[in-house]
């Protein structure tokens, strides 16, 4: 290895190529993973990094600070997730119910083996 080289030993040279999908891109999100495999690319490992360098999570200030052109994208907020429409709560319900009904015809299948048992041991002792 060169002594200026940026490359890591276990890394196969000094390129790194990434899909950027068409449309609509989050340039932060964009900034914060060519940040994170250039700490790659210069020999950082996963157990080396901060956890701000391991997840985006917010974007880097010094990105959309510096960066002429580029706005500052609020952060999104979650959204709790909806209850399941009216027909899926019906469906649910039915699939429990047949759970249901398939636990009960088994118990009733246990009970019925016992009661076997337990006539054909009492017809044995009876002799």
């Amino acid at each position: 290895m060169q002594p200026n080289s940026l490359a890591s030993p276990r890394v196969h040279g000094q390129w790194m190529g990434l899909w950027i999908p068409a449309g609509e891109c989050n340039a932060n999100l964009l900034a914060w993973v060519i940040w994170h495999e250039v700490l790659h690319l210069a020999g950082a490992e996963h157990k080396d990094m901060t956890p701000e360098q391991m997840q985006f999570t917010k974007p880097p200030r010094w990105f959309s600070e510096n960066v002429p052109g580029v706005e500052r994208l609020r952060e999104e907020k979650k959204i709790a997730a909806s209850p399941p429409p009216h027909a899926q709560k019906i469906e649910h319900y039915r699939e429990k119910l047949k759970e249901a009904t398939t636990r009960a015809k088994r118990a009733e299948t246990i009970r019925k083996k016992w009661a076997r048992r337990l006539r054909l041991a009492e017809r044995r002792g009876a002799t």
